[in-house]
């Protein structure tokens, strides 16, 4: 996210709240949810070393930024508090704990509170309603009660689909075992970027090295290795940015595409269970079966043509030839 020069020389010198989800990326993904982000790539940036690609501001990430005002109106016409900006704090005793909240609510009995704004893809929303509040947002609404005190004990992540325009939000009470826990990971690695000692790669096959900015120094021989017989496609060619913001954008697509087709296994995992063995249900204006198709055979075409050379050649059909368009990081 593009920030001022000042708040983002600030950033270097510790870890904010967008960050938590990164250095407990392990536990984001034991908790079911995508995990993101790379505590190396994230060790990249503290320490300084030059990116192999500059930061995009996507279409996400600006949305982000015009919306951030309306969702905090909307949360505060929903619930009657009094909301207002706060600027970037960072703790007196370890500098390295830092946050920017994206409102402080005040004025209620309870103390002040957290608020974070959201605007999210359809993906994120239909997941969130099916599921409850990902991890890595619940934590960085705890890391901001870490550091601005303990008197901060609630707050609440308010969330926009701008596509459907559809708004909800979640209260989030504070929770001290979660946030001892955040504070030793988050001093185990800052310990870390101060004496260069970085965290482990990812396996390189990881979907998150795939659009990290240091991919290529940093796993460039292995990412090519792993394209396997399409290698001669990483010889010499022309470079050519001005369809970079189509591929970025093809790349959200698709994991996008991965996330919907996970939920909506889920889902139909969950109907089937409703279902409770009935084969034929009428339900939401559609008619549902689940009946058992008796199975069929397939031909083993390698054995085939390795016992039976003769007859795989009288009934093979030749293929068109075809042109496909793959993707890999470079």
């Amino acid at each position: 996210m593009p920030l001022e020069p000042e708040h983002a020389a600030a950033r270097m010198k510790g870890i904010g709240g967008s960050e938590l989800a990164t250095v407990l990326h392990e536990y984001v993904a034991e908790s079911g949810d995508k995990a993101y982000g790379c505590p190396l790539a994230l060790y990249f940036e503290k320490r300084g070393v030059p990116a192999d690609y500059p930061f995009e501001e996507t279409g996400p990430v600006l949305r982000g930024i015009a919306l951030e005002p309306m969702i905090a109106n909307m949360y505060q016409e929903e619930t009657g508090h009094t909301i207002r900006r706060l600027r970037h704090k960072v703790n007196k005793e370890r500098s390295w704990e830092m946050v920017s909240i994206d409102r402080q609510i005040v004025g209620e009995p309870a103390g002040p509170g957290v608020l974070e704004c959201k605007s999210v893809g359809q993906a994120i929303w239909f997941q969130i309603k099916a599921k409850g509040l990902p991890l890595s947002f619940v934590l960085q609404v705890q890391w901001g009660y870490h550091v601005l005190g303990p008197q901060y004990k609630w707050g609440a992540i308010a969330f926009l689909w701008a596509d459907g325009w559809e708004y909800h939000s979640y209260p989030v009470e504070r929770d001290q075992e979660l946030i001892d826990l955040m504070a030793a990971k988050v001093a185990a690695f800052w310990k870390g970027v101060e004496t260069e000692s970085p965290p482990k790669k990812l396996k390189y096959k990881d979907p998150r090295c795939q659009a990290c900015r240091w991919r290529s120094s940093c796993q460039g021989d292995d990412l090519i290795e792993a394209a396997g017989q399409d290698i001669e496609s990483f010889e010499e060619a022309d470079i050519d940015d001005a369809l970079a913001p189509k591929v970025h954008h093809r790349m959200e697509l698709k994991s996008i595409e991965k996330e919907t087709e996970a939920l909506r296994i889920e889902v139909e995992g969950e109907i089937v269970e409703g279902m409770g063995g009935r084969e034929i249900v009428v339900a939401g204006g559609h008619r549902i079966i689940h009946k058992t198709i008796p199975g069929g055979f397939v031909v083993d075409t390698k054995r085939m043509k390795k016992n039976a050379p003769k007859v795989f050649d009288k009934w093979k059909k030749p293929k068109k030839d075809s042109k496909p368009l793959k993707f890999y990081p470079v």
